[in-house]
């Protein structure tokens, strides 16, 4: 299984031909690792929700991975039964993406807040307070390393989009209208949950 997310059709494509559920796994996990290792390098206390972000990380996997599927079987009736383990494999790409937004958010968190900021945060009951120590303390933000910062993660986000929309076309045989709307559908879904 090709995991170049760079070259996200023939990853996908690579992802149906030669499907890796241990590599889908690990792929589910690495983000969330990924994430609360950062959190613990701030000083954030994981130890209430660890398991809990690991556990969610699996289940919205499986549960896109199904959508997926489920997509597939409704488009292509009988012919896609049996495609659950390269759906899942061709999903699981997404976390690549999430896992290169996560790092690039812990390199570039010190480039982006002053450390008075990170350590508020760190503090911080919610984002309301995070929001109103920067209104009262603009220069605690470097704009431009932000916009930069903010540009790359936009990028990385329309090609996660992009490697969904493949993943759908590719199960449901749709034309491209059909499968970006789908692939829309699906990540408002997505959206709206707590996830």
């Amino acid at each position: 299984m090709n995991i170049n997310i760079f070259k996200p059709g023939k990853a996908v494509e690579s992802a149906f031909e030669k499907p890796n559920l241990a590599i889908a796994l690990v792929l589910v996990l690495l983000p969330s690792v990924a994430f609360l290792g950062g959190q613990m390098l701030y000083g954030i206390d994981i130890s209430g929700y660890a398991i809990y972000q690991i556990v969610l990380a699996y289940v919205t996997f499986f549960i896109l991975g199904l959508i997926v599927y489920a997509l597939g079987i409704i488009f292509n009736g009988k012919k896609e039964k049996g495609q659950l383990l390269k759906v899942l494999s061709a999903v699981s790409l997404l976390q690549i993406v999430s896992l290169t937004i996560i790092i690039l958010s812990l390199l570039t968190i010190n480039l982006v807040f002053s450390p008075e900021a990170i350590e508020f945060a760190a503090t911080a009951e919610n984002a309301n307070q995070i929001g109103e120590f920067i209104a009262a303390n603009p220069a605690s933000v470097n704009l431009a390393f932000f916009a930069i910062a903010l540009i790359i993660a936009i990028a990385l986000t329309v090609l996660g989009i992009f490697i969904l929309y493949k993943c759908i076309r590719k199960v449901t045989g749709t034309r491209a209208f059909t499968a970006l709307v789908l692939a829309a559908v699906i990540l408002l879904i997505f959206g709206i949950l707590p996830i």
